[in-house]
């Protein structure tokens, strides 16, 4: 619907461009071939749970064909660290918690590309729990509350309370058991990046 509009395009190679117009009910339109090259930037980091290092995949897409083939990575780091490498070689370990721009230039032919995203660094997430009351009565409500994590940087909670299997916020879930006995409660989180702890009671 626009004049003159802008666009990004997605694929490389030749592709067709149509305007279409109306007037007073009457329609034309016109098609060009417009040549899109490459390259298209992209990267995926992946944190060790462990360690909090990070390791960066290069799912750039480009031409190995038309030169020169160049990358360009900002780390995003206080010390400004750059690697003119396809991926940087080891791990790369920030200097502690925080949200880090990396920035990757390809340059693939007469075309560059550039693409930031941020990488988060946070600490480790360990899994705790509240429990309103225990022991509890048979069939009487209980509560679980999740505790001494931060819930921005926790994206699930997930609760295993005897046979049970619940999904909760981090304000925690409602339960009671129909049976009298001893039952295990599991809270396992799963932080933003992936990384896994489980607390059972």
């Amino acid at each position: 619907d626009l004049p003159s509009p802008s666009h990004e395009f997605d694929e490389f190679g030749n592709l067709n461009v149509t305007l279409s117009v109306t007037n007073n009910g009457c329609g034309n339109f016109a098609t060009q071939v417009l040549q899109v090259q490459p390259p298209a930037a992209d990267f995926q980091p992946t944190i060790d749970c462990t360690t909090r290092a990070v390791t960066f995949s290069n799912t750039s897409r480009i031409n190995a064909a038309l030169v020169p083939l160049t990358y360009q990575w900002t780390m995003g780091d206080p010390a400004n660290t750059q690697f003119a490498t396809a991926i940087p070689g080891a791990p790369f370990v920030y200097p502690g918690p925080g949200t880090f721009n990396v920035t990757l230039i390809v340059t693939n032919g007469t075309c560059a590309d550039t693409i930031t995203k941020p990488v988060v660094i946070i600490p480790e997430q360990f899994a705790d729990f509240r429990v309103s009351k225990n022991p509890v009565c048979k069939n009487e409500f209980f509560s679980l509350s999740a505790i001494n994590s931060i819930p921005a940087n926790i994206s699930n909670y997930d609760w295993t309370i005897g046979p049970s299997i619940l999904t909760g916020a981090p304000g925690g879930v409602s339960h009671s058991f129909p049976a009298t006995g001893s039952y295990d409660v599991s809270l396992t989180i799963t932080d933003i990046n992936g990384c896994i702890n489980t607390k059972t009671v």
